[in-house]
């Protein structure tokens, strides 16, 4: 467990009266105290980690309606602040500018793209659940907003061969992707990228439980996050991180209530953006304007923006 806690990971000693010593990595002489009443407080940053995940624990588990119901929507509403504090808190760490091809490990790029999709989720859950926003064609702007802030994180923060974790380029260009590791590697990598897709459709298109479903979206980004950050203390290999997020992405296949036009558009979606490499915002914009079309959306808005006879 040592290796879990680094330089920033204070352990300050309290007992009833106040502070007895400052740090395990102080310098300072022991201070001779009793040993009654005395815990140990973790970094702050991992008491606002042990909250989130509880709060995603609360929405992605059959226990949803329930928590719900006991704790309220205000009072949860007030605990999935924890996962905002949780990402601005991530600055105070020191960590690589640069991606290792080696160790799918936490790097500038990746943990600005986790603060840009944890304010995605969690402003898209406010909406719903402060605002009562549910129309797709109202919250497709709010969400690619995030992703335009996403890309300006990977122009200037990402690799010159604008490779990531998921999508890795080597060797300035000339080998892409994943060809040398074994099938299963290959597979967990693509399906990684497929569930993005999956995520950011559920978050355009599901007006039944936006916010449950944008906290659920949620989940994963910031546990990938977490992994990674094993990987790079040593704590974890990269192909346990790997296995781990992939048991974290599974819930939410399952929470979705996939219609055969919701499957429809995802196999489309997939095959436009892997195959033919078509821009997302192109793809998404597309998108929206067929969902709503077929699913009546943009038809009524028409009918209220259409003058009176």
């Amino acid at each position: 467990m040592s290796r879990l806690f680094t330089h920033h990971d204070r352990l300050i000693l309290y007992k009833a009266g106040g502070p007895v010593a400052h740090s395990a990595n102080d310098e300072d002489e022991e201070i001779e105290a009793p040993r009654n009443f005395m815990i140990y407080i973790p970094h702050i940053h991992k008491l606002f980690g042990l909250f989130a995940l509880i709060n995603i624990a609360c929405y992605i588990t059959p226990l949803h309606d329930t928590v719900m119901d006991v704790v309220g929507v205000e009072r949860m509403r007030v605990l999935s602040v924890v996962h905002v504090l949780l990402a601005l808190t991530s600055f105070e760490f020191r960590i690589g500018r640069s991606r290792s091809n080696q160790l799918y490990t936490i790097y500038r790029e990746m943990q600005l793209h986790t603060v840009v999709f944890t304010f995605r989720s969690w402003a898209c859950m406010i909406c719903a659940q402060y605002f009562e926003c549910e129309s797709v064609l109202a919250r497709a702007p709010f969400v690619l907003c995030w992703h335009i802030l996403a890309d300006l994180a990977t122009k200037y923060f990402g690799t010159p061969t604008g490779g990531t974790t998921i999508r890795r380029t080597t060797d300035g260009g000339k080998t892409t992707g994943y060809k040398d590791e074994p099938w299963y590697t290959r597979f967990a990598v693509w399906f990684f990228s497929f569930s993005q897709l999956v995520g950011t459709f559920m978050m355009l298109t599901d007006s039944t439980d936006s916010a449950r479903m944008a906290m659920c979206v949620m989940g994963p980004v910031q546990i990938s996050a977490f992994l990674a950050t094993l990987v790079r203390k040593g704590y974890f290999h990269s192909r346990t991180s790997f296995v781990c997020y992939l048991s974290v992405l599974t819930p939410i296949f399952f929470i979705h209530q996939w219609r055969p036009m919701d499957v429809a558009f995802l196999i489309a979606i997939t095959v436009f953006r892997f195959n033919f490499r078509v821009s997302k915002y192109v793809m998404w914009i597309g998108v929206i304007l067929a969902f709503t079309y077929l699913s009546g959306e943009l038809g009524e808005m028409t009918n209220k923006l259409a003058p009176l006879p």
